[in-house]
């Protein structure tokens, strides 16, 4: 099989959808080397994929060549990039971040869009007018014009039938995974960098965007609320937006600045050792399409507490305990019994890690990899 991908946030994007970009691309040239794939991106962006990927004979990088396309990215991967494919000869083109060309029509080859959420249909609050607008208008295209959807989680796949009608029958729920580095065995190197040097002997630990819809402030007025006897060091790492003043303001109005640390500027490596060092994490989301943070705690082999419904449970498994994110009561509670009771968190993290292994890269590469070849006689 020839195989495309719009990559644009594979190169540029340190989060969320390059991250499962990466993942997938990764997974798959690992774990089907016998394919050719072809990474469409107006740049080679702050994430060096190709530097990884290029030592294989069969990645290709496909940029835009004309001085229009260079000058106008955005028109080469919602227009310019069908001509391309059609003369690659593409078996498969898929979109990774919740859209395909707007031509998608003219292209020849079988394509694919996975769609990670609508969340600016839950929560419309968060987003302007305009972006909402947009982003309908793509989701709803895309379907339409795509041979195969591919919802991250059955929560999706659910908002996609009922809240824009596509068919379901057109809809294959294929789960992403996180970097395999989360389920390597842990070390104990030490050095500057490593969390024994930065950080308390027991914290509990957020990993995600600080914004309103991820709710940390109720777990910071959890922390807050919990008696002397639970010693909760809270460690926030994230990228702040504005809510993160309001968080900040709390912190501070209550003198909490040493039980809750915020972290910048945190690498890959040094992530995965805070992961595996924390007592428990904690993620306390209003709405997800998926919840990769999750996912790499349990494969970390620790404990989560997370919201109660929507796609939580699909990631977290029977190991998780689920609260009322609005609830800092309830959540407090959780979290005095995983801490307090260490035969209840060692319960947790066996079950956690076991559920982890469906979403291994490879097996999550390898649900893809049959789903591109159910399209075609290939």
């Amino acid at each position: 099989m020839t195989i495309g991908f719009d990559a644009k946030r594979a190169f540029n994007n340190k989060s969320g959808l390059g991250n499962y970009a990466r993942n997938l691309i990764k997974s798959l040239t690992n774990n089907f080397p016998e394919e050719d794939y072809y990474l469409f991106s107006p740049e080679s962006g702050e994430y060096k994929l190709y530097e990884f990927l290029q030592r294989k004979s069969n990645i290709h990088l496909v940029k835009p060549e004309s001085f229009f396309a260079k000058e106008f990215p955005s028109w080469w991967r919602s227009y310019g990039i069908s001509k391309i494919i059609n003369r690659l000869e593409l078996d498969i083109y898929h979109g990774l971040s919740n859209e395909i060309p707007m031509n998608s029509y003219k292209i020849k080859a079988k394509k694919i869009v996975t769609i990670h959420d609508l969340i600016f249909l839950h929560y419309p609050e968060f987003y302007k007018a305009a972006d909402r607008k947009i982003y309908k208008t793509k989701t709803i295209k895309s379907c339409e014009m795509a041979d195969a959807v591919v919802a991250v989680s059955q929560q999706t796949k659910n908002d996609l039938i009922e809240l824009l009608n596509v068919p379901e029958e057109k809809i294959h729920v294929v789960y992403q995974s996180c970097d395999d580095s989360f389920f390597s065995p842990s070390f104990n190197e030490t050095n500057e960098q490593s969390p024994e040097k930065l950080l308390p002997d027991d914290y509990i630990l957020y990993v995600g965007t600080i914004e309103q819809r991820k709710n940390l402030m109720t777990l910071v007025k959890a922390i807050h609320q919990l008696d002397k006897t639970i010693q909760a060091t809270l460690v926030v790492v994230g990228k702040e937006t504005s809510y993160s003043r309001e968080v900040q303001e709390y912190v501070n109005r209550f003198n909490l600045n040493k039980r809750v640390i915020f972290m910048k500027s945190v690498n890959n490596v040094l992530l995965t050792l805070i992961y595996r060092k924390a007592k428990a994490f904690i993620y306390p989301s209003l709405y997800e399409g998926f919840g990769i943070p999750i996912l790499e705690a349990i494969a970390s082999k620790v404990p989560v507490i997370t919201s109660r419904g929507g796609c939580f449970p699909e990631v977290g498994g029977p190991g998780s305990i689920y609260v009322d994110p609005q609830n800092e009561e309830e959540l407090g509670e959780a979290i005095k019994l995983v801490l307090g009771n260490e035969s209840k968190r060692q319960q947790m993290i066996e079950i956690g890690y076991q559920h982890a292994q469906k979403f291994r890269p490879q097996v999550c590469a390898g649900n893809m990899y049959n789903l591109y070849k159910s399209l075609g006689s290939y």
